[in-house]
């Protein structure tokens, strides 16, 4: 198993990151993605991967930072002789928004124009997104992989639904936290799982900026005492042995055990952490992961 960083950004435009985008790749060559945020497909071909080749993305909210590439994924896709219709996974609202990319919706001109060719006529169907809007629990199966996820505690569930994910394949499983603050979900998704993937967007000196300044709202303070977040971590753990992997947008990744070091391809992360190309969090022949 291969688990690339497409992107570690956040929602403000970063010359060193694409936003949201982490691939997996098992030993089959089977691929899987979670989130599609500005940047993510450029950097998915630069590790050397077909976006026509993902077998199943899942959207974790609807945020835009987490969806913007969707429609360069879905075209690149097509353009790319993707057969079928790619599996989208996603919160109540991501059929709307697939519906509103392709024919007569935002994208309507790029559809019309290149369905007209032949060979773009023979595999329209990867244009017609399989959408599959997802509950707490199983969110999908194939002969590969399975996919669970939990509700997490980001912004309202009226506004959004937002998904924690847990992937499991090849006697592994990899957890993903998506955009929440710390909440009880995470711990049942990482439990056990050989990596957990946390989001973790800002130290909190820029929260106490927000607060005394008044942007916005204060986003996902850390919560409870260094016990309590403590506690949290050895839930999640197990007796399993565990990696976790936080990356923040204002600072260095910050391994709470032990990442592999290097980025992928050659390209390793300068100095504060930052890799211009997709990072690699490790590499196929750690048998950990």
């Amino acid at each position: 198993m291969y688990v690339t960083m497409l992107g570690t950004g956040a929602p403000f435009p970063d010359p060193d990151r694409a936003q949201s985008g982490i691939l997996v790749t098992l030993d089959n060559g089977a691929r899987y993605m979670f989130d599609c945020g500005n940047g993510t497909v450029r950097n998915m071909v630069a590790a050397n991967a077909n976006p026509a080749e993902v077998k199943a993305v899942f959207l974790t909210h609807l945020h835009h930072d987490h969806i913007c590439d969707f429609p360069l994924f879905a075209i690149a896709g097509w353009m790319w002789d993707r057969p079928d219709s790619p599996i989208v996974l996603g919160p109540k609202g991501t059929g709307h928004f697939c519906k509103m990319l392709f024919e007569g919706g935002a994208f309507d001109a790029d559809f019309r124009a290149r369905s007209a060719y032949p060979l773009r006529q023979q595999n329209l169907a990867a244009m017609r997104p399989d959408v599959r809007e997802v509950q707490p629990g199983l969110a999908y199966e194939d002969e590969d992989v399975k996919i669970l996820c939990d509700w997490v505690e980001h912004i309202p569930r009226e506004i959004s639904e937002c998904f924690g994910i847990r992937l499991e394949a090849e006697g592994k499983a990899v957890a993903f936290s998506g955009d929440t603050a710390p909440c009880d979900a995470v711990v049942r998704l990482a439990r056990d799982a050989d990596v957990l993937i946390h989001e973790c967007t800002f130290p909190q000196v820029f929260v106490d900026y927000r607060a005394r300044t008044g942007v916005g709202t204060c986003p996902h303070p850390a919560g409870g005492s260094r016990q309590d977040r403590a506690r949290r971590g050895r839930q999640a753990a197990g007796r399993h042995p565990f990696r976790a992997f936080r990356i923040d947008q204002h600072g260095d990744p910050h391994s709470v055990l032990e990442p592999l070091p290097g980025g992928a391809h050659g390209a390793p992360p300068d100095g504060r952490g930052r890799a211009r190309h997709p990072q690699a969090l490790f590499r196929p022949s750690d048998d950990r992961v």
